[in-house]
């Protein structure tokens, strides 16, 4: 019997005794081997909790699971495996934490609140929910929210440095003006002499906020990023960044850099109206579309890799659409040169390559992983079989291997990769 298959039956219904489990001898083995557990291990896994309601399965075996099927490009499977057991098991508090983690590393807030304020119920979780919770309300704008979650953070863990300096913030924020346009009053930038009236909000995140803006000297409307803080080093690093290695890159699929004020941490970029990938992941997309998109993609992505680029943190809302349907790639705040050596770890954990996380040194290999998940994550948004999806599924799956020496050596090769499915 395989060990994964041990694993496996290391879950109990809640009236069996410890003695009915497998053995110490038999644990330690199975936490010291390496066997990754396959699709079908992982899904009769999760199945089987969702239909057995008195089932009771430990951590890491659910992590394992869950784990085996994000690796292989099949998160959207897990995800859906983990809402069909949470609805059979309304006390399950650490499928619901689980679920929730995976819908955050997606960018589903909503979904993943509603999760998150059952969670934090629970003795052992309900601290951690909290804080996620405050960093959501924080990302919808929602200040005065996110303060009073902070608030209860710190009232049972005076010493939480993350919710300590996010509070101390939006005390300070609160004392400053209010209203459109309040943000660009202070400084002596261009942004700052009233070139640009902001129009409306198209989206918030965890380093800025974008609006939509007219530049009055030209009556153009562009996209303004307004950095939420520019105090620190890493801070006005990832500002810079983020305008010059994009504006050094000219290509239809890199986003066009209009304007930088350092002072006021802004960037005025132009504006692509049509939504980004992640919205394509709700649509049933021909699987033509689907290939246009792939190609332009990896044609983009091909084109700042020749320049000696990693991006870094490529994911659905990074990639912008022009009208004719092509993808743009925005957002290069952590972009590096290949071969230098990242301080840390960055990025966005679930698009991340095993090396990135390690902080290894950056490669365009990183990207081509980034790259696989979400070209995964396009197939799966198909509703029906198609055999191209599938011959692009492929690549994908050979983009996404763990081992970064396993994959494309760069976007370059996909290109060539996808013209042949």
């Amino acid at each position: 019997m395989s060990v994964w298959r041990r694993v496996l039956g290391w879950v109990r219904r809640a009236d069996e005794s410890p003695a009915d489990a497998r053995s110490e001898p038999e644990r330690a083995e199975t936490q010291a081997t390496a066997e990754q557990p396959s699709d079908d291990d992982a899904e009769r896994l999760l199945e089987k909790i969702g239909s057995t309601p008195g089932l009771a399965v430990s951590d890491e075996a659910l992590s394992a699971a869950c784990d085996s099927l994000v690796r292989r490009g099949r998160e959207a499977r897990a995800i859906d495996l983990l809402r069909r057991a949470h609805a059979t098991r309304a006390d399950w508090s650490q499928g619901a934490w689980v679920l929730a983690r995976m819908l955050l590393a997606r960018g589903d807030d909503q979904e993943a609140d509603s999760l998150l304020g059952w969670v934090e119920r629970d003795r052992e979780l309900g601290h951690e929910a909290l804080l996620a919770r405050a960093e959501i309300a924080e990302r919808a704008g929602e200040d005065a929210l996110a303060l009073a979650r902070y608030e209860r953070v710190l009232a049972t863990d005076l010493g939480n440095a993350r919710a300590r300096s996010r509070a101390e913030r939006l005390r300070r924020s609160a004392l400053e003006p209010r209203g459109v346009g309040a943000t660009l009053l202070a400084g002596d930038g261009a942004l700052a002499r009233g070139r640009y009236r902001i129009v409306r909000e198209l989206g918030r995140g965890g380093a800025g906020t974008v609006f939509a803006a007219e530049d009055v000297q030209t009556t153009r409307t562009v996209a303004l990023k307004i950095y939420h803080s520019v105090r620190s080093r890493p801070e006005r690093e990832r500002l810079l960044a983020e305008a010059r290695v994009a504006a050094s890159l000219e290509h239809p699929g890199v986003v066009r850099i209009l304007d930088l004020d350092e002072t006021l941490g802004s960037i005025a970029m132009e504006l692509l109206a049509r939504g980004s990938v992640k919205s394509v992941l709700a649509e049933q997309s021909s699987p033509e579309r689907l290939f246009g998109l792939a190609r332009s993609f990896a044609e983009a992505l091909a084109f700042v890799h020749a320049a000696g680029v990693v991006h870094r943190d490529l994911k659905p809302s990074n990639l912008l659409l022009r009208d004719d349907g092509r993808v743009v790639v925005t957002d290069f705040g952590v972009a590096r040169r290949a071969g230098e050596v990242p301080p840390e770890a960055e990025g966005t954990l679930a698009y991340m390559a095993p090396e990135q996380r390690e902080a290894k040194p950056v490669s365009p290999r990183a990207d081509v992983f980034s790259m696989g998940r979400i070209l995964l994550e396009l197939s799966d948004s198909m509703r029906l079989p198609d055999a191209s999806i599938a011959r692009m599924r492929e690549v994908a799956l050979r983009m996404s291997r763990p081992v970064a020496d396993d994959r494309p050596a760069s976007a370059l090769e996909v290109v060539s990769l996808l013209q042949r499915c």
